[in-house]
């Protein structure tokens, strides 16, 4: 009797095990992932060109060697630099320059492989206008001289992106009776000069204020028949919100704008992008289009996101998806996005800053901006730190985007292979963790030798190592903190 008790025991208990092996290999193997990004073997048509992450004032308003070296620690190599007509021809007589302090300011804002974009601007006073804000007096005039400083530019570092003028659709082009009608003379003026001062380089603008401005301003640039011929890219701000969230703006509150199907980031550059390949210039269907300068406001005041430790390299991440995911949507991705900025004089934007200072406020050195100050990155830096440093994802050698994967649970996504790996990153606007969320990459057009994660989260980035096999197709499982990006990779050594 014992026996056959004993053997019924055993029995049920083996019978049970098995049941309970069968439901584990059923949930872990049989079901779907919850994200499966599909590589295409490697065939995608988005590519996008190295450089393209980058921010302003490397080597001008951020002077010092610390400054500059935090930034290209992390490979982020674009800048934005400005190029001053008015300073370097004080007098607005082009056989008498002043050469010394942009020199100086080029040599500091291309060292050690940053690749500036350069902005044109600035009128002689008295002699072409009232400040150097000002539409100037004689447009032919001011584009020789402007071509003669493009010229010398070119001789010391050929081949640079020039943008002309910064926000010409605002008080930025002053003492102007028409904004657009004379920015159109300036461009028409400077673009015949341009191919001859600079063979190998692009010429561009007019870096809008206002993405409301678009249609017109873009509409007009590349179609007028004396500037069409010369639009070699285009150049927008976006800034999604402003003064009217301010001085409390709540996270919730930026990232509903910076989503907003009609009025946010992805929606004005998309808008923007599309009115330039409906112009007449060369090359319309594929003239590059530039993000000279973004952030989340435009107003010179600290807000609750901009900086933030958790916040800040979280919205940047956020923008980054954006951008990119606008190619499998339909539209070509930026050729360029630079930040707004690394350091900035006034305070409120910067991706770094004196040590112990009001991350809010990014503090700036007290007197101005020597040239042996000592800046620390701030946590937005880690944004880029994450898609720059070739220790975590490598993109600024260049990448290929992919459509981007639907995701659950109110999470963004985007994906992209670069030469020899597979990455998609995952953002958790809100508050809720994710735990035990199943990642599927497949066609990855490799055989992976190598897997890893890294964890953008409250202020710190941390990489780890993953197991992968080494098919065509791999399933890995994560978790995403709240208010985290996390970024899964899988390559070839």
């Amino acid at each position: 009797m014992k026996s056959k008790f004993k053997y019924l025991f055993l029995f049920v208990l083996l019978t049970t095990i098995c049941m309970a092996f069968v439901l584990w290999l059923i949930y872990h193997h049989g079901k779907p992932a919850d994200i499966t990004a599909d590589f295409g073997d490697r065939t995608s048509t988005i590519t996008i060109p190295p450089d393209f992450f980058g921010t302003g004032g490397v080597g001008s308003t951020v002077s010092s060697q610390t400054g500059i070296d935090n930034m290209t620690n992390v490979r982020l190599l674009g800048n934005r630099i400005w190029i001053n007509v008015n300073t370097i021809f004080p007098t607005g007589d082009v056989n008498a320059p002043s050469w010394s302090a942009w020199d100086n300011q080029l040599k500091r804002g291309t060292q050690n492989g940053l690749d500036p974009l350069i902005t044109v601007w600035g009128t002689p006073a008295p002699t072409l206008g009232v400040q150097a804000c000002s539409m100037p007096t004689d447009v032919n005039k001011w584009a020789k001289l402007a071509a003669a400083a493009i010229k010398h530019t070119d001789a010391i570092k050929p081949g640079l992106w020039y943008e002309l003028w910064n926000e010409p659709d605002t008080g930025s082009l002053c003492n102007s009776t028409n904004y657009l009608n004379d920015y159109l003379r300036l461009y028409g003026a400077l673009g015949p000069l341009f191919r001859a001062a600079s063979p190998t380089g692009k010429f561009g603008g007019p870096a809008l204020a206002s993405s409301a401005n678009t249609t017109s301003w873009i509409g007009a640039l590349t179609t007028n028949a004396s500037t069409a011929p010369y639009v070699e890219f285009t150049s927008l701000h976006i800034y999604i919100t402003g003064s009217w969230l301010l001085p409390n703006m709540t996270w919730q509150q930026a990232y509903d704008t910076t989503q907003n199907p009609t009025a946010g980031l992805a929606y004005y550059y998309r808008l923007f992008e599309q009115t330039t390949h409906k112009g007449t210039q060369p090359n319309a269907a594929t003239t590059p289009t530039v993000i000279s300068e973004y952030n989340t406001n435009y107003v010179y005041s600290p807000n609750n996101v901009q900086n933030d430790a958790i916040y800040g390299p979280l919205w940047n991440t956020v923008a980054v998806a954006d951008f990119l995911n606008n190619g499998p949507q339909g539209s070509v991705p930026p050729a360029k996005i630079i930040h707004f900025m690394s350091g900035d004089s006034k305070g409120y934007f910067c991706l770094e800053g004196v040590a112990n200072g009001d991350l809010k406020a990014c503090k700036q050195p007290t007197d101005g901006q020597p040239y042996n100050a000592v800046y620390v990155p701030y946590p937005t830096l880690l944004a880029y730190q994450l898609f720059c440093d070739p220790t975590y994802l490598n993109m600024e050698n260049g990448f290929s985007v992919v459509n981007p994967p639907a995701a659950p649970n109110s999470l963004l996504t985007t994906a992209f292979y670069t030469a020899k790996a597979n990455s998609v990153v995952i953002i958790n606007p809100t508050a809720t963790a994710v735990s035990g969320l199943r990642v599927k990459l497949s066609h990855l057009g490799i055989h992976p030798t190598y897997g890893d994660q890294s964890v953008l989260s409250n202020g710190t980035l941390v990489k780890s190592d993953l197991k992968v096999s080494s098919g065509n197709s791999v399933t890995l499982t994560t978790d995403v903190p709240a208010y985290s990006t996390v970024a899964l990779t899988v390559g070839q050594s």
